[in-house]
C-alpha cells in the first residue's frame, strides 16, 4: 500500500474577477493570464491529486481550506495484485505465506506544487443603497453622500432622499455644512435613516467688540471740543 501526499500553496494570488472571465471547460478562461483556470472549489482530494499528477502547471481556483495542508490519498490495491498474491501463497506454502504476510512499510511521496496564479474569492456584489438625511428640523436637501475611499458620490434631493451604489462593509460618509459628519457602515440593509446634528466645529467662540457710531451733532460737538484741548 502506498500513500501519495500533495501540498498546494499560492504564493502570489491573482486578483482578477472570476465572474468576469469567459466560461470554459472545467472552469473559466483568464484573458490577462491567457490560461484556463480550473475550479477546484467543489473537488475532493483525490480529484485534485489526479489533476496535478497529470499537469503540475494547472492554474486553479481553490477554497482557503484546501490550501497549505497535506492532501493524502491512499492508493487502492489492484485486483490483479490480490489474485497473484493468493496464487503464490497457495503454491509456495506456509513459509512463503509468512514472508508475504510481512507487510511492506508504507511509503509516502511528497510533492509540493507552487501555483503562480490563483483566483481570489468572489468579490461582494454591488447593490443600490437608499436613505434619507435629516436634522432636528426636517429633511436636508443638498447633503453630500460619499462612499469612503472612492469617488462614488451623490447628493440628497429636495426631500432629503438619496440613492447610491455600494457593497456590504463599505462606509457611507454623509456631510452638510454646519452639521456633524456621519459614517454609516453598509450591512445587509438597503435603506438607512441618517440624522445630522449641529457641529461645534462651526460655532465661533470669542470676545465680542462693539463699535458705536456718533450722530451728526455728536461729531460736531466732538470736533469743537478738540479745538479747546
Amino acid at each position: 500500500m502506498k500513500n501519495t501526499m500533495l501540498q498546494i500553496s499560492i504564493p502570489q494570488p491573482c486578483h482578477e474577477d472570476w465572474q468576469a472571465m469567459t466560461p470554459a471547460t472545467k472552469g473559466r478562461f483568464c484573458d490577462k493570464c491567457m490560461k484556463n483556470v480550473v475550479d477546484f472549489t467543489t473537488k475532493n482530494d483525490r480529484e485534485i491529486l489526479e489533476a496535478y499528477t497529470k499537469d503540475a502547471k494547472l492554474c486553479g481556483r481553490f477554497r482557503n481550506d484546501q490550501l497549505d495542508r497535506n492532501i493524502v490519498v491512499v492508493e487502492k490495491k489492484s485486483t490483479v495484485w490480490l489474485a497473484t498474491t493468493s496464487a503464490i501463497m497457495t503454491l509456495v506454502g506456509v513459509e512463503s505465506s509468512e514472508v508475504l504476510a510481512q507487510e511492506k512499510p508504507k511509503t509516502e511521496q511528497h510533492e509540493n506544487f507552487m501555483l503562480s496564479k490563483m483566483i481570489a474569492p468572489v468579490k461582494p456584489q454591488t447593490k443600490v443603497i437608499k436613505g434619507v438625511v435629516s436634522d432636528n428640523v426636517g429633511p436636508i436637501p443638498g447633503a453630500n453622500v460619499v462612499i469612503k475611499g472612492t469617488k462614488t458620490s451623490t447628493q440628497t434631493d429636495m426631500d432629503g432622499k438619496f440613492s447610491i451604489e455600494a457593497k456590504e462593509n463599505d462606509v457611507i460618509v454623509v456631510s452638510f455644512l454646519g452639521l456633524t459628519t456621519i459614517e454609516q457602515k453598509v450591512d445587509e440593509n438597503n435603506f438607512y435613516k441618517i440624522e445630522l446634528k449641529q457641529s461645534e466645529n462651526h460655532v465661533t467662540l470669542g470676545v465680542v467688540i462693539v463699535c458705536k457710531k456718533r450722530t451728526f451733532f455728536g461729531r460736531i460737538f466732538h470736533s469743537i471740543g478738540n479745538w479747546f484741548r
